[in-house]
């Protein structure tokens, strides 16, 4: 009766992977086994990603409000913290653009911030949930 109610066609599978490498080949293996036994798949979404991060703060604009150096060198830092976050949320968007082309036709491929804790159980869901629906 599973496989029944998960061969229907108000059901499909939605794999949550993460940025890292293991998790991306783990999320490609049981797509491969979905698509071996002909069940539903609704598409990915990338979690812990910063691929949504398009709006990030400029700490560079706090420069010309600071006089001594003390203050300049911590902005400086923020500076270099900013340009890593840049870094990295241009890498997921990536990662995101790669998990889209592999998609069958009406499967999504999104992405989904830091929500607190594992997807393992209901409450997980739960989170992932609301931060695809806040962000």
């Amino acid at each position: 009766r599973l496989r029944e109610r998960l061969s229907a066609q108000d059901a499909a599978f939605l794999l949550v992977t993460s940025p890292e490498q293991a998790s991306l080949d783990e999320a490609a293996y049981f797509r491969d086994m979905l698509h071996e036994r002909k069940l539903p798949f609704a598409g990915y979404v990338l979690n812990r990603s910063w691929a949504r991060e398009d709006g990030l703060a400029a700490p560079e604009e706090l420069l010309r409000h600071v006089a001594d150096d003390t203050a300049r060198g911590g902005v400086e830092a923020l500076i270099r913290l900013a340009e890593q976050e840049r870094a990295r949320a241009e890498v997921h968007r990536g990662l995101l653009q790669r998990l889209a082309e592999k998609l069958p036709a009406g499967a999504v491929a999104v992405a989904a911030p830091e929500s607190g804790g594992e997807l393992e159980d209901f409450g997980g869901l739960v989170r992932l949930g609301d931060a695809l629906a806040t962000s």
